[in-house]
C-alpha cells in the first residue's frame, strides 16, 4: 500500500478520536498533510507536532480538536504576504522569514513571533503557552531556541526571548535566555551584560537578526571571561574546569531541550 495512503489512514484514525486517551501527537519525515472531511474530531487532543501547508488544513484541524491548546508546524503556514508590510515593518517580516529558513542549519528553531497573529504562528512543542512571554510591551517578541555547537551545551537546545525595539534597526536587540544555562556569561535572569557581543557603539542597522542570534550562540559556545556576567562561574571556570564542565554539562542535560 502506498505509504501516503497509510499516513492518511492513520491521521484519519487519530483526528477521529480513534485514540481516545491520546493528548499528544509528535510526527517526523512527514511531508505534508492536507485537510479532510472525513476527520470527526479529537476532543482530547491539546498538542500537535506535524507539517501542514495550507491554511485550510489549519482550520480544519482547529475545529475538529477544539481543544488543541499548542500547535507546531514544521513550516510557518501564514496566509501573510510581503506586500502587507512597508519601511521598517517589510525588513522585520524578511528577517523573520529568514528564521524559520534558518532552522534546516539546526542553528535556531523560531517557535512564535508576536509581529504576527499568535493564533496563527507556531507554538511551542512542549506543554507551555508561547503567549505567557510576550509581556506588555510596544515592542514585538521574538521566541525561539538556540542550539549552541560546542560541548557541553551542544546537547541540548536553550530557549531564547528577543524583544525588537521600536528603533530597530538602528538600535541593538534585547536578548534573554529563558532556560536555565551554567554559563559565566548569563546572569540568572538569563541577561548577558554585553548585549551578546553587540553594545551600542557596534550595532549597526545593516546587522540582522540572524547575526544578532549568531553572536548569542557565540557566546555561549566561546566564553570570553574578560567580559563575564557572574564572576563566580567565570572563577570556576578559569580555575577548575573540570568541575565546572561537570556541573555544565549536568545543567544542560537536566534542564535544556531537545535539539528538533
Amino acid at each position: 500500500m502506498d505509504e501516503r495512503i497509510l499516513l492518511n489512514n492513520l491521521f484519519q484514525v487519530i483526528l477521529s478520536n480513534g485514540f481516545p486517551r491520546l493528548r499528544i501527537c509528535t510526527t517526523a519525515g512527514i511531508e505534508s498533510l492536507e485537510s479532510s472531511e472525513t476527520w470527526t474530531g479529537s476532543p482530547i487532543l491539546r498538542v500537535l507536532v506535524l507539517d501542514v501547508r495550507t491554511p485550510l488544513a489549519y482550520e480544519k484541524l482547529r475545529s475538529v480538536c477544539p481543544n488543541l491548546r499548542h500547535f507546531k508546524s514544521h513550516s510557518l503556514s501564514l496566509s501573510l504576504s510581503l506586500s502587507n508590510y512597508s519601511g521598517r515593518n517589510k525588513r522585520l517580516f524578511m528577517e523573520i522569514m529568514q528564521l524559520k529558513q534558518w532552522e534546516s542549519e539546526k542553528k535556531f528553531m523560531l517557535e512564535n513571533c508576536s509581529f504576527f497573529d499568535t493564533d496563527k504562528s507556531s507554538a511551542s512543542f512542549n506543554n507551555e503557552r508561547p503567549s505567557q512571554y510576550f509581556c506588555k510591551t510596544n515592542m514585538p517578541v521574538i521566541l525561539g531556541r538556540i542550539l549552541p555547537e560546542k560541548d557541553p551545551y551542544c546537547f541540548a537546545s536553550f530557549r531564547i526571548q528577543i524583544k525588537i525595539p521600536p528603533e530597530y534597526p538602528f538600535k541593538v536587540p534585547e536578548a534573554i535566555i529563558l532556560d536555565p544555562i551554567y554559563h559565566p556569561h548569563v546572569q540568572k535572569n538569563g541577561e548577558h551584560c554585553c548585549c551578546w557581543g553587540f553594545n551600542e557603539e557596534r550595532w549597526q542597522p545593516a546587522i540582522m537578526l540572524v547575526d544578532f542570534i549568531m553572536g548569542v550562540i557565540k557566546v555561549i559556545d566561546n566564553p570570553d571571561l574578560e567580559y563575564h556576567c557572574n564572576k563566580e562561574l567565570a572563577d570556576e571556570y578559569r580555575n577548575n574546569y573540570e568541575k565546572f564542565y561537570k556541573k555544565a554539562l549536568q545543567c544542560t542535560l537536566n534542564k535544556g531541550r531537545p535539539r528538533y
